[in-house]
């Protein structure tokens, strides 16, 4: 598979790589360890399908900085029901962008109609509006050592990587339903067949699971109609 670098907001720096013997590589190897996917798996309650993983290196940025993107209250765009596994691989601190979470703003919790989810583009909350409506104590600052994993349903209201003093270096790996209309976002080796017989079901199904085409025509035509109807 291809090295490549995706362009992230100036604060990140997106260096995750994607070499040919990728099953072997420590970052595919997390995403699809059987632990993991059994957690995933378990909360979604059906075989997952894996899609997407980034390693980000975020920059501190100070404490005047006005907070961008992902760093503002959010939810995903990707299913109603998802997950993501987060692993920091340095220390993670309040200074650091640690990832935070509102606890019950998922599909089944009780603040899921708060900002809900314009799929297939996600929800971002006008700025300040949460904190009107949210006690401080119900929400969930993440800090941890490096090596600390974190699997959070991202559908759910959250933010993270505002690091004003402390860079921060994670690991980001994502799995929906296949009725997602996000397509998986990496490439398949050449000998995928031969790699395919040596992994478990749960695995097979998280990468080989064909994109559904009517779901990316969908998707195409939702970005296309809030495009044109936002703002």
């Amino acid at each position: 598979m291809e090295a490549y670098m995706e362009d992230t907001i100036v604060s990140h720096q997106n260096f995750l790589t994607m070499p040919g013997r990728w099953l072997n590589t420590i970052l595919w190897r997390l995403a699809l360890d059987p632990r993991a996917l059994a957690i995933v798996n378990a909360y979604n309650g059906m075989f997952s399908k894996f899609y997407y993983m980034t390693l980000n290196r975020t920059l501190p940025v100070g404490s005047d900085a006005p907070a961008e993107q992902s760093q503002r209250w959010h939810r995903d765009p990707e299913d109603k029901k998802m997950a993501k596994m987060f692993i920091y691989l340095t220390d993670v601190d309040e200074n650091a962008g640690p990832f935070i979470y509102i606890p019950g703003s998922h599909s089944e919790g009780k603040w899921r109609d708060l900002f809900p989810q314009r799929p297939p583009v996600g929800y971002y909350p006008p700025d300040g509006e949460i904190e009107k409506i949210i006690p401080p104590r119900a929400i969930k600052k993440c800090t941890g050592r490096a090596g600390t994993v974190v699997f959070a349903d991202t559908a759910g209201l959250h933010k993270g990587g505002y690091a004003t003093h402390k860079e921060r270096v994670m690991f980001t790996a994502g799995y929906c339903s296949n009725a997602s209309v996000l397509e998986r976002q990496y490439r398949y080796p050449e000998d995928i067949g031969n790699i395919r017989a040596r992994l478990t079901l749960a695995q097979q199904y998280a990468i080989i699971f064909p994109p559904h085409r009517f779901n990316s025509y969908i998707l195409r035509r939702f970005r296309k109609f809030f495009k044109q109807n936002t703002y």
